[in-house]
């Protein structure tokens, strides 16, 4: 939905995240609001920066527990490596969200609802996963 504000040229920075929720709510079935990744990228004032407990819930067994166990033992040069790899996966997925034909040479051509899915659907819970996986990794960090 947000895609389609932005091809229309109006300006999201001034959408509340309660409006984005409810749009992402309408729109997509995933878990979490990926919509709202999209309002941090275009200047929205409240940010999602993931769930603040990623660390705690992969840490006892749940969600992203492999990640945890991948890197808990580790060193910290390691982990800091981690950390600057997802920022820079970060950035480059707000990056094609914001210019996908800078991505995909054929973006123009893909059918409307495949557009759809990879800038309001794909990419921005790809960045909703990764910045959990830098939660887990600060985590480990401050765990130490």
């Amino acid at each position: 939905m947000l895609y389609s504000l932005l091809k229309d040229g109006k300006d999201i920075s001034k959408l509340t995240v309660a409006e984005v929720d409810k749009m992402s709510i309408k729109a997509s079935s995933v878990g979490f609001k990926v919509d709202s990744v999209l309002l941090t990228l275009y200047g929205g004032s409240t940010m999602y920066k993931g769930t603040g407990n990623a660390f705690d819930v992969a840490k006892s067994g749940g969600k992203h527990s492999g990640f945890y166990n991948q890197y808990v033992g580790k060193s910290k040069k390691d982990i800091q490596k981690g950390i600057q790899s997802l920022d820079k996966q970060i950035a480059e997925h707000q990056d094609k969200i914001r210019n996908p034909e800078a991505h995909i040479s054929n973006f123009k051509d893909l059918d409307p609802r495949q557009q759809e899915a990879l800038v309001n659907k794909k990419w921005p819970s790809d960045i909703q996963r990764q910045m959990e996986q830098k939660e887990i990794l600060e985590g480990i960090l401050r765990s130490r």
